[in-house]
């Protein structure tokens, strides 16, 4: 239900490019220094340590400056092609089935108020039979014990669950008769269960981490690294200026050449670092709790019961069976029960 609640192109449309440059930004000189002396230490590394501090830092800052550029391009590239390198579905279900307790929180906070119904209107339904049953056995005394309570039980404890089952799912669009209208309890809470239910996804599902670490390892993240590679081989391809100014300090063009794959490779291998670390950003930016509220307040109702329902559907006739089964339990405890009599 999810992955069909959200457009994932609509949703990562939502990123900006120049804002993950800002958000890089305290980081984006460390990482190129680092790049930079990685490479200068591989293949020239008498010349690095001679080199005056002012041009070590110039080279890196002339790095930085066409960063924003092939940064933003990259995003661009990402964003264009999400639908490739990221399956929301996958990762919905894998993150699930990784933590099931997560499901039965989620069913339970959403559901509560249907289950302590369940629980509350046996106990009262329980009441009202149990005031039948007692009427039954004074206006018939001769009708054995034996067979009223168990009865009874039996009756009462398949016939509450049952009902309440109905009364929070049934009837799924409201209806009216006389002055009386009919809609299942667990729908009419619709706006309610939308909040909860976002929060609690965009929380504990598909936050930030969840979905960086999802698009970085999931299975379509060997795409993903294609498209950066490819990427980053054209920013390294195009910084001419870097170039020459590398190659005037003595390097050489056919050295330079294996620099530019060996720069390629280095970036690549840093960007899972970096994009962790746009994590609150992209958390802000998704806003996936008020995405998932919209969108469940604005379903149908028809589409909206199969949000919960189906979690029990299965093993609802083990509910109703279930309170038949301890209704006859207690039934026949009763017929032991004798009452003192005064002498």
């Amino acid at each position: 239900m999810t992955s069909q609640l959200l457009d994932v192109r609509e949703v990562f449309s939502r990123i900006d490019p120049a804002q993950v440059v800002k958000e890089l930004e305290p980081i984006l000189f460390s990482t190129i220094k680092d790049i930079v002396e990685t490479m200068a230490n591989k293949y020239n590394p008498s010349l690095w340590r001679v080199l005056p501090t002012s041009v070590k830092d110039e080279i890196v800052e002339k790095v930085k400056e066409d960063a924003p550029v092939h940064i933003e391009a990259l995003m661009g590239e990402i964003k264009h092609h999400i639908d490739d390198v990221f399956d929301l579905e996958d990762m919905v279900v894998t993150h699930m089935m990784k933590d099931k307790q997560l499901l039965v929180n989620m069913f339970v906070t959403c559901g509560y108020q249907e289950l302590a119904f369940i629980r509350d209107s046996g106990a009262t339904m329980g009441f009202i039979f149990g005031l039948l049953q007692m009427g039954l056995y004074l206006v018939w005394p001769s009708l054995t014990k034996y067979v009223t309570f168990p009865v009874f039980g039996l009756l009462v404890g398949t016939l509450t669950n049952w009902l309440a089952l109905k009364m929070i799912f049934e009837p799924v669009n409201p209806k009216k008769i006389l002055c009386i209208k009919l809609h299942g309890l667990f729908l009419r809470r619709q706006q309610q269960v939308a909040a909860m239910y976002g929060e609690m996804v965009s929380r504990d599902v598909l936050n930030a981490h969840n979905i960086i670490e999802a698009i970085l390892k999931g299975p379509a993240s060997d795409r993903l690294f294609e498209l950066v590679y490819a990427n980053v081989q054209q920013a390294v391809n195009s910084g001419a200026a870097v170039a020459d100014r590398i190659v005037s300090i003595g390097i050489g063009k056919d050295t330079f050449e294996s620099i530019k794959d060996d720069i390629t490779d280095l970036v690549v291998q840093k960007f899972p670092d970096s994009l962790r670390h746009i994590e609150a950003y992209t958390m802000v930016a998704l806003d996936l709790n008020k995405t998932l509220r919209e969108k469940i307040g604005q379903l149908s109702f028809h589409d909206f019961e199969r949000l919960l329902h189906p979690v029990f559907e299965e093993d609802e006739w083990k509910l109703v069976l279930m309170g038949g089964v301890l209704g006859l339990a207690l039934g026949f405890i009763q017929t032991t029960y004798e009452p003192d009599h005064a002498t």
